[in-house]
């Protein structure tokens, strides 16, 4: 919730919204991954169980496999509310350079939103050895909002990266120690970026007592896409309470398609040299490609005695197929033009992500109080695949610690009921160092720091047919 998608130049989409962005937005398993939010009880053993928790029909996204754990139908449903802090402290602007009118100003805010990410899993035996399931997830996701009273407006005010994977899988159980599952992944994306634009947001004399004014105008993007992947699963059990499992999900490439749009805005040159007007609205058809990541996880699970378990997990995630994002067409007023009010233009907007793989270290270890109650401690570390260099507001992430717990309490033979909290510390004083980034003669900067933390509040219910 966040992992969330781990998004400033050219306020634009800036790194398009990186399209990607995660997220910071919500986004908590590096850039805009959210890894642990299909699960309740994954979010309380910080992702530890991974591939070899194998308990419950959830197991339908962390590895297939342990479908085969499943004594009858099963239906998981729950979601997770996600709180996030994002703190932009620095300087920032946004102007022509052509007019002097990057001028950077202190500026601070808080971009952090909240949001609520659902999931959804059923899974059932067809035979003693054939399962099947299906689950309904976010597995990527952005959410910041700067909003549009300081200069940070520039360069990013909405943005926001949904997904929606629906993952069908089949698991075929060999003998009681091993078994292999795989399925594919069918998934929506959709972005939205949004951005103020003004190419003079300061009074700046070009000539002696003529001042060049213009009011903001507003520039939003959206697209959408759908694309298809796969999973498999391997699951080795060397008694009903020691296994290790083994996952990989493959990337999904997503070529997405909307619209920009340029709107708002006016000019007004005093002293009476140029006149006044204001910008036509103008709307143009937008595309830009990204290829998710593949991710890779090994977990063991081991029950020390009848009451105490012991679990972890090793996630590699392949961000470096994120390394330039273009967003074609995009809606805006023809900076090349002498005019007061330019005519319109659409332009291409490059935004370097340089991503690098990653790895994430997750421990966890699960007590059963009674044989109703049962608590879950878990922690990570999870590196992030963002650069100090290529770092931007909307996406400001950095290396993180994880902290979480939990709770299950089994109501009835059939019924379960689970609740989880995580908080997410990410690195101090994370660098933003975007000096005079956009398309040649706008500029807009931003150069300071992100202070960056999550909590992350989830529920889940888990039903057994009979």
């Amino acid at each position: 919730m966040v992992r969330l998608l781990r998004v400033a130049s050219f306020p634009t989409f800036s790194k398009v919204t990186l399209l990607l962005a995660a997220l910071y937005g919500q986004s908590f398993a590096g850039g805009f991954q959210l890894s642990d939010l299909y699960s309740t009880t994954e979010i309380g053993l910080a992702g530890a169980g991974g591939a070899a928790y194998a308990q419950d029909a959830t197991t339908n996204t962390s590895n297939p496999a342990g479908l085969v754990n499943l004594k009858n139908p099963e239906f998981v449903g729950g979601g997770t509310l996600v709180t996030g802090s994002a703190e932009f402290n620095g300087q920032a602007c946004g102007g022509a350079s052509s007019l002097g009118a990057c001028n950077l100003a202190p500026t601070s805010d808080n971009g952090g939103t909240t949001a609520f990410i659902p999931e959804f899993h059923y899974a059932m035996p067809i035979t003693d050895r054939i399962y099947a399931g299906i689950s309904l997830t976010a597995p990527y996701g952005l959410s910041t909002d700067y909003g549009d009273d300081t200069a940070l407006r520039y360069q990013a005010t909405k943005s926001e990266i949904q997904t929606m994977n629906i993952n069908p899988n089949i698991a075929f159980k060999f003998n009681d120690q091993f078994s292999l599952g795989g399925g594919i992944d069918i998934e929506s994306m959709s972005l939205k970026s949004n951005h103020r634009f003004n190419l003079s947001p300061n009074p700046t004399d070009i000539f002696p007592g003529v001042p060049l004014q213009y009011s903001d105008s507003e520039i939003k993007n959206s697209a959408d896409d759908w694309g298809v992947g796969w999973d498999v699963g391997a699951l080795y059990q060397f008694s009903p309470g020691s296994r290790v499992g083994l996952a990989y999900r493959s990337a999904i490439q997503h070529d997405l398609s909307g619209s920009s749009k340029y709107s708002g805005g006016s000019g007004t040159v005093a002293g009476g040299a140029g006149g006044s007007g204001s910008y036509p609205t103008f709307k143009t058809d937008t595309d830009v490609d990204i290829k998710l990541p593949a991710m890779t996880t090994a977990s063991f699970y081991q029950e020390l005695n009848p009451k105490w378990a012991m679990m972890a997990s090793v996630y590699y995630t392949q961000w470096s197929s994120i390394q330039n994002i273009t967003l074609k067409d995009v809606a805006l007023i023809d900076l090349g033009s002498t005019d007061l009010i330019q005519p319109s233009a659409a332009v291409a907007v490059n935004s370097p992500q340089n991503f690098d793989n990653t790895w994430r270290y997750s421990l966890g270890t699960e007590y059963k109080f009674t044989d109703a109650l049962t608590f879950r401690m878990g922690g990570s570390y999870d590196q992030s695949p963002v650069n100090n260099t290529d770092r931007t507001i909307r996406l400001p992430d950095s290396n993180r610690w994880v902290g979480a717990l939990g709770a299950g309490y089994r109501i009835s033979p059939n019924v379960k009921l689970d609740a989880s909290y995580m908080h997410v510390w990410f690195q101090d004083n994370a660098k933003i160092n975007q000096p005079g980034t956009g398309v040649t003669p706008y500029l807009s900067s931003s150069i300071g720091t992100e202070d960056v933390s999550a909590n992350l509040y989830s529920v889940q219910a888990t039903i057994d047919f009979v």
